[in-house]
């Protein structure tokens, strides 16, 4: 995806997409009055944040034609947890000036979680592919999918997890390959018996202690997972150094650090590579913000423990003996946000609940794009 960037020229912003132009850069084939409202009203955001002249600009992005209540519902699902007892790295006094880990060639490509709220699952992966990268020298692209069909009831899809839980059922389950286990951005049934065991294996995971020096120290080892509060700030960044606007304490995104210098926090994010700077976000450092810009540091970052060689794949599980199939509950996928509808005519299909639903659920989607 291509996203119009705010651009400063000669004091005066470029002005953001038309809703017709934004619906055509971003295939939206589907759209009503609603979705034309918090369009504008998101157009009218971004351009006073861009009137600010902060330092940073922002832009409309794939998820501009949702409110922010909707964005906070469907897409911001991280809970926060207790990790007081958990372990944890011990901070080195002895930093880098800057550390990038992209620029060493160790972070994985930026993925797109779409209309899921399963951030979890890429900061997760995305913290395993690199340090088994920075490891080996082989890359490796991890199943998020896996990780929404398979945790559940611990975890709960596109509705909310976390990367602690995520780890511990890698540690002791297969890590499938996204090549053999696609992405669907909505729940499904756990299918790991038929995929690819992707060679890698963890033995659980250390927790950083919540401070901006305490990550600084960490990322000199490695990249980290972190986890932000994403405001409608953080949401319509476009580029440059985002710094906050207010202290903040609440976490609801789950992301992945992969670097800094002296006034940023490099952040990589799983909103496609048409958000921000190709997928990433620069966030103010050492700031004088009581967690962090963004809450970066109100809980505990996470590092995986990660070795090369991974335990057999398991088993798909068993389903339950269940009534006819026309007669139970299923768990519910998430659907997307309004004006999109799953629908299904049993009428003019053969064949169990879960065949038809999937059927239908795959022709939606090659008529609507969101």
């Amino acid at each position: 995806m291509k996203t119009t960037v705010a651009l400063l020229v000669g004091g005066v912003h470029a002005a953001q997409p038309s809703f017709e132009e934004w619906q055509s850069q971003y295939g939206i084939n589907s759209a009503d009055e609603e979705m034309k409202a918090a369009y504008q009203s998101n157009v009218e955001l971004v351009d006073m944040f861009n009137a600010e002249n902060s330092g940073a600009t922002f832009a409309v992005n794939q998820y501009s034609g949702m409110t922010f209540a909707d964005f906070q519902s469907k897409i911001l699902t991280y809970r926060p947890r207790n990790v007081s007892s958990f372990p944890r790295l011990e901070v080195s006094t002895e930093l880098a000036s800057s550390v990038d880990w992209v620029q060493q060639g160790v972070v994985t490509p930026v993925k797109d979680q779409g209309q899921c709220g399963s951030c979890w699952t890429f900061s997760t992966n995305g913290a395993i592919e690199s340090i088994y990268k920075q490891q080996t020298g082989h890359s490796v692209n991890l199943a998020e999918q896996q990780l929404v069909d398979c945790t559940y009831p611990s975890e709960d899809g596109c509705n909310g997890g976390w990367d602690e839980d995520a780890i511990d059922y890698f540690s002791k389950h297969s890590v499938c390959t996204t090549s053999s286990y696609s992405y669907r951005a909505r729940y499904g049934s756990c299918h790991t018996g038929s995929c690819s065991p992707a060679g890698v294996a963890l033995s659980g995971y250390s927790h950083v202690s919540a401070s901006e020096s305490a990550l600084t120290s960490a990322l000199q080892s490695s990249v980290v997972s972190v986890y932000v509060e994403a405001t409608n700030r953080f949401s319509n960044y476009g580029s440059g150094v985002l710094n906050d606007s207010s202290n903040h304490g609440y976490i609801n995104h789950a992301v992945l650090a992969v670097g800094y210098a002296s006034n940023y926090f490099k952040i990589k994010n799983s909103w496609s590579t048409g958000w921000g700077e190709h997928g990433y976000i620069r966030i103010s450092r050492n700031a004088g913000w009581t967690h962090g810009a963004f809450a970066v540091v109100a809980h505990s970052p996470v590092v995986p423990r990660v070795s090369s060689a991974g335990p057999s794949p398991s088993p798909s599980p068993s389903p339950s003996p269940s009534p006819s199939p026309w007669g139970r509950r299923r768990r519910r996928r998430t659907p997307p946000p309004s004006p999109y509808y799953y629908y299904y005519y049993s009428n003019k299909k053969s064949g169990s609940m879960d065949e038809i639903e999937d059927d239908i659920e795959d022709e939606i989607e090659a008529d609507v794009v969101v």
